[in-house]
């Protein structure tokens, strides 16, 4: 800015200056045409597949009602009696073990 309070111009400014101010940057033409060889070349186009809403939804299963039943009799347990709690809470991990080795 000159005194004024007007920028300057960058005709006006010494070589020195511009150099210092504004960083000039000239990447070689052969690299990027080596970059871009190399992107192209090494990316595979995927075909976009289409699912279904039957692919998406799982398949009915009786795990998450077991489950729930057997927490139940765990919680029961915990109130009344141990044995009951143990009980429970051996269905609770066959159960959990059980839903999640399930198939799609």
């Amino acid at each position: 800015m000159n005194i004024s309070g007007q920028p300057q111009e960058k005709k006006d400014m010494q070589p020195e200056q511009r150099s210092s101010q504004e960083p000039q940057v000239t990447p070689a033409a052969e690299d990027q045409s080596v970059i871009a060889a190399t992107s192209t070349s090494t990316r595979k186009k995927r075909a976009k597949r289409m699912v279904s809403e039957a692919e998406l939804m799982p398949r009915p299963s009786f795990w998450p009602i077991a489950l729930a039943a057997s927490l139940a009799i765990a919680l029961f347990g915990f109130v009344w009696n141990a044995v009951v709690l143990a009980v429970g809470v051996l269905l609770v991990i066959v159960c959990i073990i059980g839903w999640s080795l399930e198939r799609r």
